[in-house]
């Protein structure tokens, strides 16, 4: 996977310094690997702290990341497949609202490309973000029904919700802290599901199909 970002010099001096430093969890001293030059965050898997991850240095935001017990085959380490598309489980962030939780597993491919799959009663939907390229009108005066110009696309709002970040584990691309509120705005567009996630520091756009349960293939449940 690191061969493909050496053409980049920051990717490279990246490289360089994850090889050959061993980073270690600020609060309880365990080793720690970060997996992916995007990885921006992480939870550490000895003692639960939310770990962000600037530069060459890992700082302890102070808090820790719970998961509520939620049936899955997924886990961290996890290779499978699906719709053709092989990857490995990098992290997980987990939903609360009001009616129950949902989880999005971050996946990685032996590429280096970066997927989400959320999980939602026995449903999957695997995803890719994207920033806008261009500002849509605030959460609070979007209505159902209401068709956006997002990213180029004709996005037909279908729901709208808010969760709070339950917890995580794992290593995640975007800072973000249990407890925090995002705003979601759910549609269609083209023949794609579509998503737009409101977060405090950013506004991502993300595009993906629904499957099946059945379509994911377990390849190794070695984490």
């Amino acid at each position: 996977m690191w061969e493909r970002v050496v053409g980049d010099f920051s990717a490279l001096i990246f490289v360089y310094v994850i090889l050959s430093e061993s980073l270690r969890c600020p609060s309880c001293g365990a080793p720690v690997r970060i997996e992916h030059p995007r990885v921006r965050m992480c939870v550490c898997s000895y003692c639960g702290s939310v770990l962000w991850f600037r530069g060459s240095h890992l700082s302890d935001t102070g808090q820790r990341a719970t998961l509520l017990e939620y049936p899955s085959i997924l886990r961290i380490g996890v290779q499978a497949e699906l719709d053709g598309i092989s990857f490995r489980v990098m992290g997980v962030l987990q939903y609360a609202y009001r009616h129950g939780v949902w989880e999005e597993w971050l996946l990685l491919t032996p590429e280096g490309r970066i997927y989400w799959l959320e999980e939602d009663e026995g449903e999957l939907t695997l995803f890719r973000k994207e920033h806008l390229v261009a500002p849509i009108p605030p959460y609070p005066e979007i209505r159902v029904g209401d068709s956006l110009s997002v990213n180029g696309l004709s996005f037909f709002v279908v729901e709208k919700r808010r969760a709070i970040i339950q917890g995580a584990a794992g290593q995640l691309t975007f800072t973000v802290t249990p407890g925090t509120e995002i705003a979601f705005v759910d549609g269609t567009a083209r023949d794609e599901v579509c998503s737009i996630e409101f977060y405090p520091e950013e506004i991502e756009l993300c595009r993906g199909k629904v499957f099946s349960i059945d379509k994911l293939h377990i390849l190794s449940s070695n984490g």
